[in-house]
């Protein structure tokens, strides 16, 4: 959402592509901006590139082991007939944590936002717990108690509600 933001910026306020990824942090939250690095991903002693090993049992509180993991294979049968298949370490690795263990859905989202809907420009995606998550994820990312944010006249409830919560 903030790469999208400063590139609509970027044709009126910056000179270079370069120069809106530099600008793009002013967008986050005062709460955003002063979080530390996560130790999970930074510094030299970051745990997500263990994490993704079956054979590392990483053993900070919160990560169940392996073996303790209730499914082995699975199938999925979907509208059309389109069938999709998970093997014993897909379905190993689904059950770990995210970000790293998604790679596979998200490669899949990916290529099916870019055929169905082609966005122009660069775009990411995210996977989030659910809708009203990911809302109040991006609420907490890029507004300050005392933001205002417009709204329409008939907009969805459940979104005010996180708005509101949020003081914005």
């Amino acid at each position: 959402l903030c790469q999208r933001l400063a590139s609509k910026l970027s044709r009126s306020m910056y000179a270079s592509k370069r120069a809106v990824r530099s600008n793009a942090e002013a967008f986050f939250s005062a709460r955003i901006q002063s979080l530390p690095p996560s130790p999970l991903y930074a510094g030299p002693y970051a745990l997500a590139p263990l994490m993704k090993l079956p054979s590392v049992h990483v053993m900070c509180g919160g990560v169940p082991p392996s073996e303790s993991f209730p499914l082995e294979v699975g199938t999925m049968n979907c509208a059309g007939g389109l069938s999709v298949e998970l093997d014993t370490n897909e379905v190993a690795l689904a059950q770990r944590y995210a970000p790293f263990a998604w790679n596979g859905l998200k490669a899949w989202l990916h290529q099916h936002v870019r055929e169905i809907h082609n966005p122009p420009g660069e775009w990411d995606l995210t996977i989030g717990a659910g809708s009203m998550s990911s809302v109040d994820i991006c609420v907490s990312m890029l507004c300050d108690r005392g933001d205002v944010v417009l709204v329409e006249e008939f907009s969805f409830l459940a979104g005010i509600d996180v708005l509101r919560s949020a003081g914005v």
